[in-house]
């Protein structure tokens, strides 16, 4: 293989790499938009809690949360700065890169959260009782996503496995 033949195929690969979450997190987000439960998940993630403002442990955890999610694709800006033109306008990517981000965020926050209310129904508990900040989203809502996932066996054994861990 030429290496002219392998930076083509490098570039395929990254538009993969770059827009595969994407097509997960809609098929996620189709998915957990149909069951039992979601809406009560968005309207609670669409909610404001007004009181919640005067704490400021939001606002540490937000900017953690901004900062964690933007350091990953800074990384790749200033990786790739050396190949632009002197009159590339930086401004521009920096505010793509940056909204690009929270509205990723926020897209994935209906997904989840359709999940969380989805959970809510099913174990018939309020929504802020059904998960705890921290690692229990990932280890409790994407596993659950997955396994809701109709027609697939990972959903099946995975059900299963949860029934008997409870």
């Amino acid at each position: 293989m030429k290496l002219n033949e392998i930076f083509k195929v490098s570039g395929k690969l990254v538009y993969f790499t770059a827009l595969f979450p994407y097509v997960i997190l809609l098929i996620l987000g189709i998915n957990g938009w149909r069951l039992p439960g979601a809406g009560l998940g968005i309207k609670f993630y669409i909610t404001p809690d007004f009181s919640r403002l005067k704490d400021w442990t939001v606002w540490t955890d937000a900017a953690v949360q901004i900062f964690f999610t933007l350091s990953v694709s800074y990384g790749g800006l200033i990786a790739l700065s050396s190949y632009n033109t002197f009159h590339t306008n930086i401004l521009r990517d920096a505010i793509v890169v940056s909204l690009s981000n929270c509205l990723t965020s926020v897209f994935a926050g209906f997904v989840i959260f359709a999940y969380i209310g989805n959970l809510a129904a099913h174990y018939h508990k309020d929504i802020k009782d059904v998960i705890q900040a921290g690692q229990g989203l990932a280890y409790v809502v994407y596993p659950h996503a997955v396994t809701t996932i109709p027609g697939t066996k990972v959903g099946r054994f995975s059900s299963s496995r949860k029934i008997r861990l409870l």
